[in-house]
Order: C-alpha cells, then sequence, then structure tokens
C-alpha cells in the first residue's frame, strides 16, 4: 500500500518507534531489541530525534483522546529512553518532551500522570535552562507544567484522602526535580520560584508534625531514610501515600530550593515565602515564620544569608510607609531578624554599617509611632515578658535587640567600637558642650520624637550592644575581638546633666556595665596602662560628676549612680581614677561641709558616697590599714556599708542633724592609709569652671615633701599628728582665708636635702597632698 506524503517523512523513524510497540495483550512495555535500534539510531543521527520527537507528540496525543492508555504509557517509556540516552542533545526535541508531559498530566488517569511525573523529573535532570527565556512557546510551556504541578501540591479531594496524597506526592516530586534542575538558574527563575515554593510551604502548615520538631530531627541519618522512603513511594506499585511522607518529601524539597540558590535566587526565594505567609495570615502570634526563616537561615550559604537581612528590613521600610499602626506583620518581621543577627551563623558580606543605620531610622519611626508612651528601660525589660504587650512594643523590643544582635559576630576589628559610635551619634549631642553646667535636653530635634524618649530608647540599644558583646565573647572565646575604648563615651557625659531623672540614671547604668564588662586582662594586671584619650574622657567625666552632685534637681538616687560610676572607674582606672577622683571628692567634701547643698538629705548621702569611695579604694586597691579603720567605726562603716544604695534612696531623717554627717565624716583620716600605693611623679588636677576664689590649685609645702620622702621612724603617738593637720593641709578652696604656703629660701633648701636619708620606708605618697589631713576639719 503506498504510503502518504506525510507517512514517507517519518518512513524510517516512524518504522523504528512504532516496532517498539507490544503486538499481543500479554506484553507491557516497548520491545528491547528495537527499542535498543531506536536508541543506536538517534544518538547516531541526533538530528533525527526532532523527528522521533515530532512523531511521538502526535502519537501520544491520539493515544491519551483515544484513551489508549497502554500505548500511551509505552510511548512515555519511550520517549524516556531517548530522553536517558541522548540528553546531551537533549534541545532537539526538549518542546516535544514537554508537550507529551502536558498532554498526559491533563489526563484523568492517575497512572498517566504518574508516568508523565517521573518523565518530567528526568527531564528537569538533564535540562540546562539554556533555551528559557530565548524560545518564548518553550518557556511559556516549562513553566506551565511548573505550575500544574505545583497545583498538584495543594490537590484536595473531599472524600479520597489517598488520592489527594498520591496527587500531592506527584506535584512535591516535580517541584523537587525543578529545585535540583540547573534550569532553575536560568533567565527567568523567579517565575519558577514563585510556584513551587508556596506550594513547598502549603504542604508544611498542613502538616501534623511540626516545623521546628522536623528541623530538630532533621540529620545526616534522616535525609538517607528520606531518599529511600522517596524511591519507594514513587514506585508506580505503590498507591498508599502517608501525609507524613509527603511532609517529609516537602521539608526536604525546601531545603533543596534554599540549598543550591545562588545570591539572586536566593533573593527571589525570599519574597514568595514572605507573601505566602501573608496569604495565609501566619503572621504574629503565629510562630511559623520565625522557625520557617532560622531554617532558610541554616540552609543558605554563608555569602548568601545578608539578603534575608535585606530583604526583611526592605518590607518593614515599606510596611511603615503604608501603615502609621504597628502591624502584626511588621512583628513577625523583626522577630525573624533579631533571630538572624542574634545566631550562631555568620553573616557573610553583611554591612553592619547600613544595617545599623536602616534599624535606628526604623526605631525612631516606630517610637513616633507610640508618642506618648515613655520607653523607659524598666518598662521595655518587664514588656518583653508581657503577653498583653501592644504590637509597638514589641517592635521596639525586637529593634532594639536586632541592633544589639549586630555585636554578635565580628566582621572587622573596631566594629563594636563603630556601632556605639553610630549610636551615640544618632543622640545628637555633639553640638552640646561637654562642659556646659546648663544642659537642654530638647536643643535637638528628633522629627517630632521626644529628645528624652529618643535617648531613653537609644541608651537600651548601646546597653544592649554592651551586653551581646560580652555574651558573644562568651560563646565564641576562639574568635579574637578589639576591646572597646572608654572614651567611647566621649560625648555623652553630658548626659550626667539631663533634666531627666530616668535618662541619668540609665546613662549611669549603662557606662557602669561598659566598665565592669570591658575590663581586660591587661588592665587587670598592669592598671597603668591608659592613653591620653582615656585621661581626657576621665578628667570629662569627673567634671561633669561634680557638677551632677551639685545640681538642683539632684536627688538620693542620682547618687546611688554616682556612687556606682566612681566605683566601676576605680576598678577601671585603678591609681589613674586616685589621682583624679580624690581632689574632685575633696572638693565635694568641702562643699559638704559648707553646706552648698541645700537640700539636708542631699547633704547626708553625698557625704556617705565619699565615705564609701574611700572605703572601695580600700578593697580595690587593697589598703588593709584604711579598709580596718573604717570597720573599726561604727560610724564610718555604716555610712560605707552594702546596703548603702537603700539608704540613700530611703527618706532620711531630718532631725539627725547634719553635725553627724559631719562628725562622722571627722574621722578618716587620708594621710595614714594612701602610704602603700605607689608613688606618682605628676599628680593631675582637675580643673572646675567654678569663678569663685574659693577653689585655688594645691599647694605642696616643703614640710609635706619631706615628709613624703624623708626616711621616719614608726610613728607611735597620733597626737602629734592632730596638732599639725591644720598646718599641713593643701587648700582645696576653704575660702580666701586658707594660708598660702611660703617657698623655701634658697639657703633652707640644703638643710632641706640633708634631712631625706634614701634607705627608710616612707609612710606616704604624692598621690594628692596633703595626706596627713583630716576628712573634714573642724
Amino acid at each position: 500500500m503506498t504510503c502518504s506524503g506525510v507517512r514517507q517523512r517519518w518512513i524510517k523513524h516512524a518504522k523504528l518507534i512504532s516496532s517498539c510497540y507490544p503486538t499481543t495483550p500479554e506484553e507491557t512495555g516497548p520491545k528491547k531489541n528495537e527499542l535498543a535500534l531506536l536508541l543506536y539510531y538517534a544518538s547516531s543521527r541526533p538530528a533525527k530525534l526532532t523527528k522521533c520527537g515530532s512523531y511521538l507528540e502526535k502519537r501520544v496525543a491520539a493515544d491519551v483522546r483515544k484513551r489508549k492508555k497502554q500505548d500511551t504509557e509505552v510511548s512515555l517509556a519511550i520517549i524516556e529512553a531517548l530522553l536517558n540516552d541522548c540528553n546531551r542533545d537533549i534541545n532537539f526535541f526538549s518542546q516535544n518532551i514537554l508537550q507529551i508531559i502536558d498532554d498526559c498530566s491533563r489526563s484523568d488517569d492517575i497512572d498517566l500522570v504518574s508516568r508523565a511525573t517521573s518523565l518530567f523529573i528526568t527531564f528537569c535532570k538533564y535540562h540546562d535552562g539554556s533555551t528559557l527565556g530565548i524560545d518564548i512557546e518553550f518557556t511559556s510551556l516549562y513553566e506551565c507544567l511548573i505550575d500544574r504541578f505545583a497545583r498538584f501540591s495543594v490537590y484536595k479531594h473531599d472524600t479520597n484522602s489517598n488520592l489527594e496524597q498520591r496527587y500531592r506526592s506527584f506535584g512535591l516530586r516535580a517541584t523537587q526535580g525543578v529545585a535540583t534542575s540547573k534550569a532553575l538558574y536560568g533567565s527567568d527563575s523567579e517565575q519558577q520560584l514563585k510556584s513551587i515554593i508556596p506550594a513547598i510551604l502549603h504542604n508544611l502548615i498542613d502538616a501534623d508534625i511540626g516545623l521546628e520538631d522536623m528541623k530538630k530531627n532533621d540529620s545526616n541519618s534522616l535525609v538517607e531514610e528520606g531518599s529511600t522512603a522517596q524511591s519507594h513511594r514513587f514506585s508506580l506499585d505503590v498507591e498508599d501515600v502517608s501525609k507524613e511522607e509527603n511532609t517529609r518529601l516537602a521539608f526536604h524539597s525546601l531545603k533543596q530550593v534554599f540549598k543550591s540558590s545562588d545570591q539572586a535566587n536566593a533573593a527571589w526565594s525570599v519574597k514568595p515565602t514572605l507573601d505566602f505567609l501573608g496569604e495565609n495570615n501566619l503572621w504574629w502570634p503565629n510562630s511559623f515564620g520565625t522557625t520557617l526563616v532560622s531554617l532558610i537561615l541554616s540552609i543558605l550559604q554563608a555569602k548568601d544569608r545578608s539578603i534575608l537581612v535585606k530583604y526583611i528590613i526592605q518590607q518593614l521600610e515599606s510596611t511603615c510607609e503604608d501603615s502609621n499602626s504597628a502591624t502584626a506583620k511588621q512583628v513577625t518581621l523583626i522577630e525573624m531578624l533579631s533571630f538572624i543577627l542574634t545566631s550562631d551563623l555568620n553573616l557573610d558580606n553583611l554591612s553592619t554599617g547600613d544595617v545599623l543605620k536602616d534599624l535606628l531610622e526604623l526605631s525612631l519611626k516606630f517610637l513616633k509611632m507610640n508618642a506618648g508612651e515613655k520607653h523607659s528601660i524598666e518598662k521595655l525589660e518587664e514588656k518583653m515578658s508581657d503577653e498583653n504587650e501592644n504590637l509597638n512594643s514589641k517592635i521596639l523590643n525586637g529593634l532594639i535587640k536586632s541592633i544589639g544582635g549586630l555585636a554578635t559576630h565580628i566582621y572587622y576589628g573596631t566594629q563594636v567600637k563603630d556601632i556605639m559610635d553610630r549610636i551615640i551619634q544618632f543622640m545628637k549631642l555633639n553640638s552640646i558642650s561637654d562642659t556646659s553646667p546648663q544642659y537642654n535636653s530638647e536643643q535637638n530635634s528628633f522629627d517630632e520624637v521626644s529628645p528624652t524618649e529618643a535617648r531613653l530608647m537609644l541608651i537600651r540599644c548601646l546597653d544592649m550592644v554592651i551586653e551581646t558583646n560580652r555574651e558573644a565573647v562568651q560563646r565564641f572565646p576562639n574568635i579574637s575581638r578589639n576591646q572597646v575604648p572608654i572614651e567611647v563615651f566621649q560625648d555623652t557625659v553630658v548626659l550626667c546633666l539631663d533634666p531627666d531623672l530616668e535618662l541619668r540614671i540609665a546613662y549611669s547604668n549603662v557606662l557602669t556595665k561598659f566598665l565592669e564588662y570591658n575590663q581586660s586582662e591587661e588592665i587587670k594586671e598592669n592598671p597603668i596602662t591608659h592613653e591620653v584619650p582615656s585621661l581626657h574622657f576621665l578628667n570629662s567625666l569627673h567634671l561633669s560628676l561634680y557638677q551632677y552632685a551639685l545640681s538642683p534637681s539632684a536627688q538620693p538616687s542620682d547618687h546611688v549612680a554616682i556612687s556606682k560610676i566612681l566605683r566601676s572607674l576605680l576598678s577601671y582606672f585603678k591609681y589613674d581614677q586616685i589621682i583624679i577622683g580624690v581632689p574632685v571628692l575633696f572638693k565635694l567634701q568641702s562643699d559638704v561641709k559648707e553646706e552648698k547643698l541645700e537640700d539636708f538629705a542631699r547633704q547626708r548621702s553625698m557625704a556617705s558616697v565619699i565615705v564609701r569611695y574611700f572605703y572601695d579604694i580600700s578593697k580595690i586597691l587593697g589598703i588593709a590599714e584604711l579598709r580596718q579603720y573604717i570597720e573599726d567605726h561604727p560610724e564610718l562603716k555604716k555610712a560605707a556599708g552594702s546596703d548603702l544604695e537603700y539608704r540613700l534612696t530611703a527618706e532620711w531623717k531630718p532631725e539627725e542633724g547634719f553635725e553627724q554627717v559631719k562628725k562622722q565624716a571627722q574621722l578618716i583620716r587620708v594621710s595614714q592609709y594612701m602610704g602603700s600605693t605607689k608613688p606618682l611623679n605628676t599628680p593631675i588636677i582637675m580643673t572646675f569652671e567654678d569663678n569663685s576664689t574659693e577653689f585655688q590649685k594645691p599647694i605642696i609645702k616643703v614640710e609635706q615633701l619631706r615628709d613624703a620622702l624623708v626616711v621616719a621612724q614608726p610613728i607611735n603617738d597620733s597626737s602629734e599628728h592632730d596638732t599639725s593637720d591644720l598646718e599641713s593641709m593643701v587648700s582645696l578652696g576653704t575660702g580666701p582665708s586658707s594660708k598660702k604656703s611660703k617657698k623655701p629660701k634658697s639657703k633652707e633648701v640644703k638643710a632641706f636635702l640633708s634631712t631625706i636619708d634614701a634607705k627608710s620606708a616612707s609612710t606616704s605618697s604624692l598621690v594628692n597632698p596633703p595626706y596627713r589631713t583630716s576628712f573634714i576639719t573642724e
């Protein structure tokens, strides 16, 4: 019989393909010998693959339409054999393969759908995506198939749950094939990811096993078991597929999507992930989103993890523009962000400066939204554990935690210092003189946000950075970190004079914490290691502390803060602190004596602070004599007791009178207890902006110099010191009536030097003369 023109074009390859089909009902699958001949023909003449594909496409379309199930299954087996054997030339017949899969996957016969799924997975294995975006028809067909299998992944059937799970297994297996295909890195992988990611996530939220449990149980052995289960599950002979198996398949499919992603695909994968959360209302208080991000973070490569941070911040900024009130979405986004920044996983390519700037600006925006509610340190900490906390407060707490999280991992030496510098810059303190006695907290604008509230929040950020840095040192002991210099606080000393009590106390607590947490081994072993910038800060701080103590708005609680700062400075700076701090305490003692502090409670509390300071000196520097002296006198011991904070913040009893305070302070004789400290050649003199003539430069008498240098026998009778106290006292601002020491005449110098014996031990030092004076003299 004569063949038509169409048949003649297919005569060779059509004959080879047709001979592969079974001729008896007992035969199943293509004939092996004839199939081998066809594969040899196709591999030796790749150009013929186009004709083979076209012939098979038309035959499958006809067989599906006529419901010839056996012939269709044979055709699918033939095309899969050609694909496996001629995969290097897949582009010759790739569109024909996709059309065959499309025809079979639209069938209502589940076995044909299963065969089509298997063929699609094989196709994804070999297709490199080189024609995607170039061949428009092919690209459209490929994306259409991905979308169809994604719909299979969320298939619902009201009465037949087994059928539902089988279709879902087909879809999830196909999406896994897409996730592992090189075509995912093609020109338009964004569209593919938009289809497969929601399909995968839908099976995770429908699971009986929680995502957190799957994450915990995930291990190498579990992955191997999952791979074995997958091969068994998609065997054509298996008809029962459990929901748990599909959940595990979705879990591993999601891991595969992000594991094989490059930076661009990682960014495209995050968007549909967050869109899915929104479409299914999985925001706070649902924890699925945060758990999901933690899983994604662990899957992504270190160089791509920063994509999550950037995209979440972009989402937060867009939500701020769209809404003037806090939303559950914002809470979830910030919970994700804080988890990422505080996790143990490194975030390579993260620009900490840019991220910090964005977070600080977001914090001020949310603070503006929540205007009217003061976010103090105590309130923020309390609300972190309050279930009824409003959304805005949760957002601010999360942002503060995220800012602190930037100190978790170190990517360059001065990172923590730069973070603290940037936070302090946001306080807008640069325009305020650090020595100005009049500090107005309203001088700077925070874009309709109260400066006090803004600075309270920023101090909380500093506190979180300091705390996180300390925890990170303990968590990662093998990673070296540069010591943060104390002068980073140089511009902040003016906060001691802020009119707001809460802000002053918050600042003192942060400064104290920094001093306690940042004592390096070098400082502990060799106390005199401080450079000029540190000493400049120490001078500026003491000047502010002096003004702080005399401020009319100072309360006993402020004196508690001053005491804590002085104790921390003493522990951090050791001898440098004594050189600079003792003159300040002497000046304050003089002010207390002259009753420059108007309120009796403030007078008494300041006197207790002074006594406590010298008691701290005895303990920290190990001056046993001074400590024993204070403990031997009940009045002084009570003033320097461990309950100082309680007593200063309690209500004082005015009827006790101030004379008792004077009497207590009078008992201290500094000269007898500073001898064991290391002598310093150049005492540093504190300068105060006081126009009165009362505060004069200390004067050192020759007699005092001799006392410090001459070898003296042990003094058994202290009465002679009592008679010479007033004569040997250096004026520290006791008024114009103070007598100035006369310079020794030149003929007296020789006699003076002759009295010095270099072999004797001195009982005094030159830290800050006079040393043999009363703490307060009557």
